[in-house]
């Protein structure tokens, strides 16, 4: 969202400096970019909103920063370990583990522009991480050491049966709010003790 906000405010300043300069004929030109882009993301929008809404996958929400530092701390990663993020947007979680731990991280994103965003900071980050535009239930996800996932619970009944079926032993899943229906978590993590009952307040961990 500030991308988003800081992105038309800039488009704002050079249409205006455009103006002030006389250069008329590149403003009315600019502002036909500036239109067509606009299209462009709409359409994109409303893609992901009917797959939301008809499709059943999990929309699009970061998980805070405050989780993340939460999972830094609190989880012993080994040394050059494989993480997966299942739905990673736009790849934070992955840079903020690479930045503090010494793992290999890829993450599977089905939406188009939180992919597009992650490729983006990937561009100026010095922690690098692999996203894949690609529905993770189509991976092999069997390289995995450690999965994290922040979905919903229709998508979680059916990420159990194929992390049981894929995941080595010893694997561990931490799963941001949402549990699995059948599997039973090894322990959990309260973000905020004081709001016990908030949403993406608690993390589950399993493992295989």
């Amino acid at each position: 969202m500030i991308v988003i906000l800081l992105t038309i405010l800039l488009c704002g300043a050079i249409l205006l400096l455009l103006y002030h300069l006389q250069l008329y004929f590149i403003a009315l030109y600019f502002s036909y970019f500036i239109i067509f882009t606009t299209l462009i993301i709409l359409i994109f929008i409303f893609i992901e909103v009917y797959r939301v809404i008809f499709k059943g996958h999990a929309p699009y929400i970061c998980s805070s920063n405050k989780l993340i530092k939460k999972i830094i701390k609190e989880i012993n990663f080994k040394p050059n370990s494989v993480v997966y993020d299942l739905g990673c947007g736009d790849g934070r979680f992955l840079r903020q583990l690479k930045k503090h731990k010494q793992i290999q991280g890829i993450g599977y994103e089905y939406f188009l522009m939180p992919y597009i965003i992650g490729q983006i900071y990937n561009l100026f980050s010095k922690n690098k991480v692999k996203i894949k535009l690609k529905n993770f239930f189509k991976a092999d996800l069997s390289q995995a050491d450690y999965v994290f996932c922040y979905l919903i619970t229709d998508e979680m009944a059916k990420l159990e049966k194929k992390l049981k079926q894929e995941l080595k032993p010893g694997a561990l899943v931490i799963s941001n709010t949402f549990k699995f229906k059948n599997w039973q978590p090894e322990n959990f993590i309260v973000i905020n003790e004081k709001r016990k009952n908030a949403l993406s307040n608690k993390l589950y961990i399993y493992k295989k």
